[in-house]
């Protein structure tokens, strides 16, 4: 079991502003030098071999184990944000009062609620589906903006599809693979797996509010689907 010292002494020398943000642990790390004062504080102090991934506690690479304690459970956080959105989306379908509205928009609005299900949920079968996961998918991105008509429960199905392709790909996806680039070149970019992973929660939700307010927009109903919730979240 860590001591408090050995933290204290571990991350005392990151010499860049860094924020951790853990279930077992939440500290503040600031700059450090010889002319400012050491500024850490310790929410929560439960470390056992458990925490650690029953992995012994390392001095000598103390900060590398930190980081790994929110690296080593990123890709089921991102399993469970990515659920959370499209729970939402499925929630947004259901509340249109039939087919035909889901497909409709109003001046300014580009995209219909039903383009913008579709748009996630092939976006989602593609980068986590196919390019992390190897599941069998072709993508037909200009249907998924250019179709203008389908039933809510056709939505549903392939949302509920997405849901699955994505627990199934994270859920078991190795952790080592975070670090490495994405397979696929995006936009003629490189970027790394974890932050496109992350770049894809912020994409889904973003999509779903806009579903939300083209709802609201079309039926003049203020009623809120609860998109994002904090309950799937909670450690409870």
């Amino acid at each position: 079991m860590a001591s408090f010292l050995e933290m204290f002494d571990a991350i005392q020398n990151v010499n860049t502003f860094l924020e951790w943000d853990i279930s077992v642990l939440n500290c503040t790390a600031a700059r450090f030098s010889p002319f400012s004062r050491r500024r850490f504080t310790f929410d929560t102090m439960k470390f056992s071999r458990h925490n650690f991934g029953n992995r012994p506690w390392n001095p000598e690479g103390s900060r590398c184990d930190i980081i790994r304690l929110v690296s080593d459970r990123l890709s089921s956080h991102v399993a469970t944000l990515l659920q959370r959105e499209l729970d939402g989306f499925s929630r947004e379908v259901s509340l249109f009062p039939d087919d035909a509205s889901l497909w409709k928009t109003v001046p300014g609005i580009t995209n219909s609620a039903g383009n913008l299900t579709l748009h996630v949920a092939g976006n989602l079968q593609h980068f986590v589906g196919k390019i992390l996961g190897g599941e069998p998918y072709v993508r037909d991105r200009d249907a998924e903006f250019g179709r203008r008509s389908g039933t809510r429960e056709e939505l549903l199905a392939e949302i509920r599809t997405t849901a699955e392709v994505v627990q199934k790909v994270l859920n078991g996806f190795p952790e080592s693979r975070l670090a490495e680039e994405f397979p696929e070149t995006l936009m003629g970019m490189r970027i790394r797996a974890d932050l496109f992973l992350l770049h894809l929660c912020v994409h889904a939700g973003f999509h779903l509010g806009q579903a939300g307010y083209v709802r609201r927009m079309l039926t003049g109903e203020p009623v809120s689907s609860g998109p994002l919730p904090l309950k799937p979240l909670s450690l409870q």
